[in-house]
């Protein structure tokens, strides 16, 4: 008897079919397909020529997967869907489902229908600060404010329009996964606002003053296949998100150029070239002078205020946007990497890499404290 299972991705799906005889061991089979129509028609025929009952187990991202779920239900197979519990903090790369695929479909783990809905919390925080703090803060929650509308759109466009979404790029085993063709433009660029205002894969296929990837991958879209009820409803939705993702667009800017224009004449600013990430940078350490060096380090989280369970030094991680934009400036900048250079690739002791940046880190404030910080 053979059972199947799709790991879901956003261009690319892992199909796993595993096979199993009485008293024998099972075997298992994985491969790659693409987010489209012939991915789906190659998931149909395997699962098809394999007899009855005709279902698949589905894990992953439930919202990536459900246009492909979608059309495969039309064709008399049977969308099952399983959630697993990823280790906290772990990005695996697309095929490391597979494992969990073969759990599920030999140990008898409970699944359920597929086409359930989800829903997602949004939540703010705020902090009393000092003034140019206040606004460089403001500045950085406009711009999560941003990537989490960007999700969000994305989140629809899964559903109304898959294809649209350009691929990563994505490569196992040095060989590159299959995934839609021909790929679209990136999202969020002036040739796509036409398709970023209505992805409507039936209105799209036809549209002269949109790209022709999108006009030939609109005439064979999975979103054609997403029940109508179901698809008006996350219309209406992604209409909302991407609306908001405009208003946050245009925050951001104005935010910037508020934090630009308080933070023009600061000898930070001046000393490194007036970039963004310096502006921040300035914004968020320099409202006052640090006449002691190890004050200034504290203040920024580096200083190293307890040890581990192993007994292994750690910093307080305090105030994380400031080590956030001192390791853009230090990573992102030609005067950042000049200075992090400074601290040695590989040391006598050993030192770990999250270590290393550690140094590296200090090593950029320390230079900001000499230039301009210490009063």
């Amino acid at each position: 008897m053979t059972k199947f299972g799709i790991g879901i991705g956003r261009n690319t799906h892992t199909l796993v079919a595993v096979s199993q005889e009485d008293g024998q061991e099972f075997e298992a089979v994985e491969q790659y397909v693409p987010n489209d129509y012939s991915g789906a028609m190659d998931a149909v025929e395997i699962i098809s020529a394999n007899g009855n009952p005709k279902q698949v187990v589905f894990t992953g991202n439930i919202r990536w997967g459900t246009p492909f779920a979608a059309m495969l239900r039309e064709q008399g197979i049977e969308p099952l869907y399983c959630r697993f519990m990823a280790e906290r903090g772990k990005r695996g790369r697309v095929g490391n489902v597979a494992n969990s695929l073969v759990t599920i479909l030999t140990t008898g783990v409970r699944s359920r229908p597929y086409f359930l809905q989800k829903q997602t919390v949004l939540e703010d925080e705020a902090e009393k600060l000092p003034h140019t703090y206040r606004v460089a803060l403001e500045y950085l929650e406009a711009t999560d404010q941003v990537r989490q509308a960007k999700h969000h759109v994305l989140d629809g466009l899964v559903i109304l329009f898959p294809e649209a979404v350009k691929s990563e790029g994505k490569e196992v085993d040095g060989a590159a996964l299959p995934v839609p063709e021909p790929q679209p433009p990136g999202l969020f660029t002036k040739k796509m606002e036409k398709v970023l205002a209505n992805p409507d894969p039936f209105a799209l296929e036809c549209d002269l003053e949109v790209p022709d990837a999108i006009s030939t991958l609109a005439a064979r879209s999975l979103g054609r296949w997403v029940p109508k009820d179901f698809r008006a409803q996350v219309a209406a939705t992604y209409r909302r998100d991407l609306a908001n993702y405009y208003s946050q667009a245009r925050r951001k800017e104005e935010k910037l150029a508020e934090l630009r224009e308080l933070m023009a004449e600061h000898p930070l600013v001046v000393e490194y070239g007036g970039g963004d990430t310096i502006t921040v940078v300035a914004a968020l350490i320099g409202w006052r002078m640090w006449p002691h060096w190890r004050e200034l380090r504290r203040y920024c989280g580096l200083d190293v205020s307890r040890l581990d369970s192993m007994g292994k030094p750690r910093i307080s991680r305090v105030r994380p946007q400031i080590r956030q934009y001192l390791y853009l400036f230090m990573s992102m900048t030609t005067a950042g990497k000049e200075i992090a250079a400074r601290v040695a690739n590989v040391r006598e002791d050993g030192t770990k890499r999250t270590h290393l940046r550690v140094k590296r880190l200090e090593k950029v404030l320390k230079t900001f404290w000499y230039a301009c910080l210490r009063g």
